[in-house]
């Protein structure tokens, strides 16, 4: 399993446009496909254009595209994408938030995308690709804005909910970009205390939706209490 946020971003004007877009493109479909992964989540793929040309290299490779909202004529969609190499029922499920983060947040319609894939000797899985909003950091404060902060925990709520709605299996994988690191930051420095939307998906029982589920790559990794030996795709992670 991959997940990866491929920052294509072209809005108008070009104004905040992501760099090296189209060389990217280029080399995106091979290296993501040398992985081997058999489902890749893929954030922030705003561009309808870009989107079909991932969609058309992927499958030289073997990969069924599972694709969101997209880009329409008063804003960009939710940017989510899911390559599969295994069987799926052919549904596609998709919730957008109810509220955005920050003003810039109101031109997409960040989500999470769902679908059921079948596992060799596992059988059916429920498959998520979701993305939460940014916020922003206030650098004369030192503290990211309480209320950008606030409105990404009801996205994180309803995340946690509607998977808890939609999941019909006993095994699912969530892939999703939290935009927070799943510490708390304070006074200049990340502490022991988890972020709030962090704890959802790890803590049973926690707020109205906690899912208790693992962190795949933290449970490799020593857990919560360990920082990892480095990012996933540094060559010096074990």
């Amino acid at each position: 399993v991959l997940t990866f946020n491929t920052w294509l971003l072209s809005p108008p004007l070009g104004i905040g446009s992501a760099e090296h877009i189209n060389e990217r493109l280029k080399i995106m479909p091979t290296l993501l496909a040398e992985t081997g992964a058999d489902l890749i989540a893929l954030q922030e793929v705003w561009n309808n254009r870009y989107r079909d040309a991932l969609i058309n290299e992927m499958e030289r490779f073997g990969y069924q595209a599972h694709k969101g909202k997209g880009e329409t004529c008063i804003g960009f969609g939710s940017g989510l994408l899911i390559f599969s190499k295994l069987q799926t029922d052919g549904k596609v499920e998709e919730m957008n938030f109810s509220v955005h983060t920050r003003m810039d947040e109101s031109f997409v319609s960040k989500g999470v995308l769902g679908i059921r894939t079948l596992i060799p000797d596992l059988g059916w899985m429920d498959f998520y690709d979701a993305h939460l909003g940014a916020v922003s950091f206030r650098e004369k404060k030192d503290s990211y804005d309480p209320g950008h902060a606030r409105k990404r925990l009801v996205q994180a709520e309803e995340l946690a909910k509607w998977i808890k709605q939609t999941s019909a299996e006993s095994t699912a994988i969530l892939a999703v970009d939290l935009n927070t690191h799943y510490r708390v930051y304070q006074n200049g420095a990340r502490i022991a205390d988890l972020e709030p939307e962090y704890r959802l998906l790890v803590e049973p029982g926690y707020g109205s939706a906690g899912l208790g589920w693992i962190d795949g790559f933290r449970f490799l990794n020593g857990g919560v209490g360990q920082e990892p030996p480095a990012y996933t795709f540094e060559k010096n992670n074990p």
